[in-house]
């Protein structure tokens, strides 16, 4: 009969063992001894500006935790959900400072968004 050598996982899993796996519509087939268990991203990040928490425990392919940004910042929404990857990397999100400045009779209104990953965006208005 013909075999099937299997020899790789779905994305978001990795392959623990390098056996491979032979499935055969003959007669006889091997046993299935590949093992892909998730990928496992470490820790979320967490930034000084939110306080991060993991919902599910786990630090695997699509496990989530929430980051709820410290006082003083702000976000488009109360928490963020920040999700492990298929590439073994949490989703990213971001906190925002804002504040006011006077200059020779104009305010500027400036923001400076800062992201879980440790890199900052800066935005200036003229009003």
């Amino acid at each position: 009969g013909s075999c099937y050598n299997i020899s790789s996982c779905a994305s978001g899993y990795r392959k623990s063992d390098a056996t491979k796996f032979s499935i055969c519509d003959g007669s006889s087939w091997s046993p299935p001894t590949l093992s892909c268990p998730p990928v496992d991203c470490g820790d979320p990040p967490r930034p000084n500006t939110a306080v991060v928490t993991l919902v599910t425990g786990a630090k695997t392919y699509k496990s989530e935790a929430t980051a709820v940004c410290k006082t003083g910042y702000t976000s488009n929404g109360a928490s963020f959900t920040t999700t492990c990857l298929s590439n073994g990397h949490w989703s990213g999100f971001f906190c925002t400072v804002s504040w006011s400045c006077g200059c020779n009779g104009l305010v500027y209104s400036v923001s400076k968004a800062i992201t879980s990953h440790g890199s900052a965006q800066w935005s200036t208005s003229k009003s």
